[in-house]
């Protein structure tokens, strides 16, 4: 499916419950998009803001800060201030914004975390405190999967959503460094939270460790709650394989 929004921030008012969709960090919307308007056919309204500094290019990019990608997501909130509920769904980095958002914010109703971004796998991880001076920008990794020979940036393999992913093939050691230090914070704030929350991880995933969906699950004080885990697929779980399965398991929810 083409992105129709061509991976900018969209507003669909179709009902008087929303949903906050939130992309994670290098994308766009357009990991969201398919799983927004199948919430939109089911009767939802759906806000899925584009973080600041995302589609556009590197000096915007480098200029954004986690602030400024939480206070893209406090306008779409606050203009949902209307609605009778709220949930909010996150995908990576967006799930770790969605959990402080939760904590942070009355208004949120039902969790959906999506790969959360809670423990990076990069091994370069450990050096940002000198990395994080670097300001130049940083080619991802190119991966081939084994069964599909499909190459991929971006932990993801199915062969069409490759072909039609709208997010940069890099970061910047900077905005790494902002969101690591954003997801120790949400880490230990996760406790606090007894929202209604559903989790789904991949197995495969090699962005994010897969622990860090135990982790929220394990740490959350919530008494609803429930962990699924997906076989196939890599990161961007709204996109590959077992994207019909991570489109029902949220609705049902």
């Amino acid at each position: 499916m083409s992105a129709k929004y061509k991976g900018e921030g969209f507003f669909i008012k179709n009902g008087p419950k929303a949903v906050l969709l939130i992309h994670g960090f290098t994308a766009s919307t357009q990991e969201m998009e398919g799983l927004a308007l199948a919430l939109v056919d089911s009767g939802y309204t759906v806000s899925v803001p584009l973080l600041a500094g995302h589609n556009t290019n590197l000096a915007a990019f480098k200029k954004a800060t986690v602030q400024s990608y939480e206070e893209s997501i406090d306008k779409a909130l606050d203009e949902l201030g209307t609605y009778e509920t709220v949930d909010v769904v996150g995908l990576s980095f967006g799930a770790t914004l969605a959990l402080h958002l939760a904590v942070c914010r009355g208004k949120v109703g039902k969790l959906v975390i999506l790969s959360p971004a809670v423990f990076y796998y990069n091994p370069l991880i450990k050096l940002l405190p000198l990395l994080r001076f670097y300001p130049g920008k940083i080619m991802k990794k190119m991966e081939i999967n084994l069964e599909t020979g499909v190459k991929s940036r971006w932990d993801l393999f199915k062969p069409e959503a490759v072909a039609e992913r709208i997010a940069y093939e890099w970061f910047t050691f900077p905005r790494l460094a902002d969101t690591q230090r954003f997801m120790n914070l949400v880490s230990k704030e996760v406790t606090g939270l007894n929202n209604q929350i559903l989790i789904i991880q991949s197995k495969k995933d090699t962005t994010t460790k897969p622990e860090g969906a135990d982790f929220v699950f394990n740490k959350v004080a919530s008494v609803n709650k429930k962990l699924i885990w997906l076989e196939r697929s890599g990161h961007v779980i709204t996109e590959d394989y077992e994207a019909d399965i991570v489109t029902r398991e949220v609705l049902n929810f």
